[in-house]
């Protein structure tokens, strides 16, 4: 084995190499993935009349692509149109994504594009609380 092979060549574009059985990400057990529709599978459709409908489809999602590659369990705590604040706020208690039967080792966080295209205000590395 040759360690050079895994690390990204200086022109690698995102989809020149695509890792069959995911990768590195085979040492997590247990991923969670938090986000909005980006991370929730979300399909778009548009009926006769030209109105919008948005679906979550998990099975979709690219967390559960990195769960059948890797043969992790990956949990979806994501859905369309979801903030960074309402996760924070009620999404996550409502569905009790803070319970300890649901902890992983892996967390993959994609939120906050909803929160600016609202005009939310949004946190910066101060806000970090280091000592939780």
């Amino acid at each position: 084995m040759n360690i050079n092979d895994y690390y990204v060549s200086e022109n690698e574009k995102p989809l020149d190499r695509i890792v069959p059985d995911g990768g590195f990400c085979g040492i997590f057990r247990r991923i969670c993935c938090i986000g909005d529709s980006l991370s929730s599978g979300e399909f778009e459709t548009i009926d006769k009349d030209g109105k919008h409908s948005y679906y979550d489809l998990y099975e979709h999602s690219w967390g559960q692509y990195i769960a059948r590659m890797t043969g992790s369990k990956v949990y979806n705590f994501s859905k369309g149109g979801m903030t960074a604040q309402e996760y924070c706020e009620s999404f996550a208690d409502i569905n009790a994504f803070w319970a300890t039967d649901k902890a992983a080792q892996a967390y993959i966080i994609a939120l906050g594009v909803n929160d600016m295209w609202q005009d939310m205000e949004v946190g910066g590395c101060e806000d970090v609380v280091l000592t939780d």
